[in-house]
């Protein structure tokens, strides 16, 4: 793949839009562009990619800079990010970024796997933010246990939101090694988590039957993970 030349003065916005690809892109495919950023030999355009995400991370708070780090230098990401965790922050982007530690952080003690771990669960319920689905999303990544299930079926449930209840469901499936992967595949649980739409095609609010429905979606998932 060929590179682009970089500037070393480009603002955030242009180097993001260099190296993880097109706004709609990054979004539509749920991460940057991973081969863009395995191509980046130069040594002085590696020191400028250090540079810029570790201002994705640290000032841009940018979800997106998390898996580049993953991709660029997970060690080097592990010390950028780790940091940021210990403050003791809440949020769905903290969230992420224990999720990030909890794969990469190689040296992690007991404690601090835990804080990780606690931190991801945590947000999966109490997260109403614009990263809540990050956190949901990041949450597949740990190891299953009735802690996680129990968190993410409630969201299921109880989430008001389409794209929570679909993330949601989809982590579990992920989480319990069920195939197919998508719940959408599931026709007979995806039927349940779908929203009434209005005229205009936008999503309304649930109403009592809706509630029950979205109950009965996590409790199917619920009989498929059998935990």
């Amino acid at each position: 793949m060929k590179q682009q030349q970089f500037d070393p003065n480009e603002s955030y916005e242009a180097f993001r839009e260099r190296v993880f690809g097109p706004a709609y892109m990054v979004w539509h495919e749920g991460g940057p562009d991973v081969e863009q950023i395995r191509a980046i030999k130069d040594p002085q355009e590696r020191l400028h990619t250090a540079k810029m995400l570790t201002r994705g991370i640290v000032e841009e708070k940018d979800v997106d800079a998390i898996p580049a780090w993953a991709v660029f230098d997970a060690q080097k990401g592990v010390e950028v990010i780790k940091p940021l965790v210990a403050h003791g922050e809440k949020g769905g982007f903290i969230a992420a970024l224990a999720q990030f530690l909890f794969q990469y952080d190689l040296e992690a003690t007991e404690k601090e796997k835990t804080l990780y771990h606690d931190l991801i669960i945590g947000m999966v319920t109490e997260d109403r933010g614009i990263h809540a689905l990050d956190t949901i999303i990041a949450a597949r990544k740990l190891p299953i246990d009735q802690e996680i299930v129990d968190a993410l079926l409630d969201r299921v449930a109880h989430a008001p939101g389409y794209l929570t209840r679909y993330h949601a469901a989809n982590s579990l499936l992920e989480l319990g090694n069920i195939e197919p992967r998508g719940i959408a595949d599931h026709k007979d649980i995806f039927s349940l988590i779908v929203p009434r739409l209005d005229v205009k095609q936008h999503e309304l609010k649930p109403n009592d039957a809706d509630w029950k429905r979205h109950k009965q979606a996590a409790d199917l998932l619920k009989a498929l993970l059998q935990v």
